[in-house]
Formats: structure tokens, C-alpha cells, sequence
């Protein structure tokens, strides 16, 4: 019987090491959504810069009347208590130069 050989000696990359965190992150913004209000999702380990989904603000009617680019940060332990995270400067510059405004029932008409 003849010794099988590896095609490539590696092995896959691996989930970076903050995957666990992340999607539980996620998953416990999920949660807390009402969703009666608020449509859309985010995505985790992607590679798309400054933004981790678009969220769809509605009224009573589920009518759109905002969007919202959301960025998922997970806090260190130390802040549980106390919420906070220091934002990074380019992270504000995309949230100015891709502002979106929306009007009550401008999506609509």
C-alpha cells in the first residue's frame, strides 16, 4: 500500500483570535434590537472598513425613516461596569463624509 502524501504541508488559517468575542458581541446586540423599529443586521470578520452593517430605522408602519451604519465594538472587561470606548479619529471621518440624511417618508414617496 502506497504512503499518502499531503498536497500542501499547512494546515487552513485560523479564526482570529478575537472571533469568539466578536460573535458574541454580535449576537448580544441581536438580542437587544427591537425589532419592531429597527431592520437590518451586521457582520462579523469582515473586511470592510469603518462599518459592520446598515440598519434600517421605521416608524409604527415599518416605514423607513433613517438609516444607521453600525460599527461593533467589543468592550474589554475592565469596562463592564462603567461603558466606554475611545473611537478612532478615522472611524468619525466616515461617519461625517458618508452621513446619510432621510427625511420622515422621503423613502416612501
Amino acid at each position: 500500500m502506497e504512503k499518502r502524501t499531503k498536497l500542501i504541508d499547512s494546515r487552513p488559517a485560523p479564526y482570529s483570535t478575537t472571533a469568539t468575542a466578536e460573535g458574541t458581541s454580535a449576537d448580544i446586540f441581536h438580542y437587544l434590537l427591537s425589532r419592531k423599529y429597527i431592520q437590518g443586521l451586521v457582520s462579523i470578520q469582515d473586511k470592510v472598513p469603518n462599518t459592520d452593517g446598515l440598519l434600517t430605522i421605521t416608524d409604527s408602519d415599518r416605514v423607513p425613516i433613517a438609516y444607521v451604519d453600525v460599527q461593533l465594538k467589543t468592550l474589554k472587561r475592565v469596562n463592564a461596569n462603567k461603558p466606554k470606548y475611545q473611537c478612532e479619529k478615522e472611524l468619525l471621518a466616515y461617519a461625517w463624509a458618508f452621513r446619510r440624511y432621510v427625511t420622515p417618508y422621503s423613502v416612501a414617496n
